[in-house]
C-alpha cells in the first residue's frame, strides 16, 4: 500500500497467510495507535467467501469493521521494499501480518477445512 503517510492508521488492514499443506488467512483491522507511533492496536476481522467454500481453493475477501475477540498491541516493524514503505508485526512463531488493501483478495487452500 503506497503512500505519502505510510505510517499505520485506524482502519487500516493486515493480514497474514500461513500454512504448511493449507494456506491459511488471517485478516486484522487497526483499531488504535500507542501514543509513540511504534505499535498498534489490532482485533481480528471476519472475511467473506468470493467462491465456494467446499472447493479446494476459496477466494476470501477483509471485511472491514468486523472486528471480534481481543484487542491485541503489536510492535511494528519496517518491511519497505524499495520506494514502498510497509510494516508488519509478528503474530506468533511462525507467522507476520503486513498491511494490505481493503480491495484485494487471497486464496485459501485446504479443501474445505479451516476457512
Amino acid at each position: 500500500m503506497e503512500r505519502s503517510n505510510a505510517n499505520p492508521q485506524v482502519g487500516d488492514l493486515f493480514y497474514d497467510s500461513w500454512g504448511y499443506n493449507q494456506t491459511q488467512v488471517d485478516f486484522y483491522e487497526v483499531v488504535g495507535l500507542t501514543p509513540s507511533g511504534k505499535s498498534v492496536r489490532v482485533q481480528s476481522i471476519r472475511h467473506e467467501n468470493l467462491s465456494d467454500p467446499r472447493g479446494p481453493n476459496v477466494q476470501v475477501k477483509p471485511l472491514k469493521g468486523t472486528t471480534y475477540g481481543p484487542v491485541e498491541t503489536k510492535r511494528l516493524k519496517d518491511v519497505s521494499w524499495g520506494s514502498e514503505v510497509k510494516y508488519a508485526f509478528r503474530v506468533n512463531s511462525y507467522s507476520n501480518a503486513y498491511q494490505g488493501d481493503w480491495e484485494d483478495t487471497w486464496s485459501v487452500t485446504g479443501w474445505g477445512f479451516g476457512h
